[in-house]
């Protein structure tokens, strides 16, 4: 069943919404507690499908997959056959696994079959996983350069007909595009930090990094979107592994 588009939604703060981490099968109990997916994009031309299918072929049953926000990416118009084959599967996990579904900006007025939209997911005691538009939009002085890319993207794209993902856009600009993930990777740690949390997980700034301040790890795997792609593995011991895939 492909996702409908919700009528209403209420953009709220990411601490107004926690759940209780699911529990594991006991086989399950020496490996990887959840899996972690970020920014996969379906429906993105910059997508790369081929490695989604690839890694869901090699998940074992019964391991959590959390899907960080932006799963969906309407942006570039009807999701093409591929995608749409690639997201039937994707919704067909959740018949061998828990799924959960974090919304990121690009898929927030969607409302995945049978799954309960959050905004942050607790997966253990110590460890929290959310999209991350939250966390950017306090410095002023950056919303005038996100103004100008989206321009320039849209103009590039009417005038020659080929698209470009509007992070690689961003990169282009790397004095900038620095600030932004420092933003939003300032503001995650504070936010752990307030739910007494010491690791967060993170995308939306498609830019894999994995760093420690303050007492709090940053996790950000990156994006589905890029040539190298990456996802996040959490241990029962709430280890966290930053992994290429």
């Amino acid at each position: 069943r492909a996702p409908t588009r919700r009528q209403s939604r209420k953009r709220e703060s990411p601490a107004r919404v926690r759940v209780r981490p699911r529990a594991m099968p006991a086989a399950w109990r020496a490996g990887p507690l959840p899996h972690c997916d970020l920014d996969l994009h379906l429906g993105s031309p910059h997508t790369r499908t081929e490695r989604i299918v690839a890694l869901l072929d090699k998940l074992p049953p019964g391991v959590e997959l959390v899907l960080n926000g932006d799963t969906l990416d309407r942006s570039s118009g009807e999701m093409s056959d591929e995608h749409r084959v690639v997201s039937e599967r994707l919704f067909a996990e959740r018949k061998l696994r828990p799924l959960v579904w974090i919304c990121g900006n690009h898929d927030v007025l969607f409302q995945p079959p049978e799954l309960e939209v959050l905004e942050t997911y607790q997966v253990s005691p110590g460890v929290m996983v959310a999209h991350g538009h939250h966390f950017h939009g306090s410095c002023k002085w950056l919303r005038p350069f996100f103004r100008i890319c989206k321009a320039l993207i849209w103009l590039r794209t009417s005038c020659h007909g080929s698209g470009i993902h509007p992070a690689a856009y961003a990169k282009r600009w790397p004095t900038l595009y620095s600030w932004l993930r420092k933003e939003v990777r300032d503001n995650a740690r504070r936010f752990a930090k307030a739910q007494g949390c010491e690791v967060m997980i993170c995308g939306h700034v498609h830019f894999s990094e994995d760093s420690t301040a303050d007492g709090i790890r940053y996790v950000n795997s990156g994006a589905w979107t890029e040539d190298s792609t990456h996802c996040v593995l959490i241990y029962e011991d709430q280890r966290t592994e930053l992994v290429e895939d």
